[in-house]
């Protein structure tokens, strides 16, 4: 579920604005909206009410949600994740089922090739991270994103290798390895999944 406020990326058509838009063509393509109600985090909705970044609403339809517009932390960790993900489809490399998925986020329909109970998991443990620790991180969140994805799963980089300060780096590690392994896996119907 994506709440009321959730900034969002979404894809639009001209035909999916309501005609009295006076701005229509420049909203098409994608653009970042922000959500006026609840809605499901799903790759296309009949129909959603936004605020347009002019401030104005608009009920838009024939769309795409790409997914929420991720902080520079919580995106460096999912770019990371999915750098390091795994094909377990049917006929994948068995030997070998490491995968790139960064390609079928950008490629695809954007986050929503996401289970959403696995985005809402790295959104509620990259929040919960950053609420707690974020003095430490301020500096570099988008290597604290990679590390925290790396140390949680105990990967041979992470806070830890020398690229933080020797306390920040111990305070960091130790705080990261109670969220438990967890990675992302590409299954047979298309859809990235959350394992841990």
């Amino acid at each position: 579920m994506l709440h009321k406020g959730t900034q969002v990326r979404v894809t639009i058509t001209g035909a999916g604005l309501r005609a009295s838009y006076p701005a229509a063509d420049w909203l098409t393509g994608e653009r970042v909206v922000t959500l006026i109600d609840d809605a499901p985090f799903k790759q296309t909705l009949d129909v959603i009410d936004v605020r347009l970044p002019d401030g104005s609403e608009q009920s838009v339809y024939d769309f795409n949600i790409r997914g929420p517009v991720l902080d520079t932390f919580t995106a460096a960790y999912l770019e990371c994740a999915l750098w390091l993900g795994r094909d377990e489809r049917t006929g994948a490399n068995e030997n070998d089922p490491s995968v790139d998925l960064r390609e079928r986020v950008d490629t695809c329909y954007g986050l929503a090739v996401l289970a959403p109970e696995t985005l809402e998991q790295i959104l509620e443990d990259c929040t919960a991270f950053q609420a707690e620790y974020g003095d430490l991180i301020a500096d570099n969140l988008d290597r604290a994103g990679h590390d925290f994805y790396l140390t949680r799963n105990r990967h041979g980089a992470g806070f830890w290798d020398g690229d933080w300060s020797r306390e920040a780096g111990r305070t960091l590690t130790d705080a990261s390895h109670p969220y438990g392994e967890f990675e992302l896996v590409l299954d047979d119907e298309g859809v990235i999944t959350g394992r841990g």
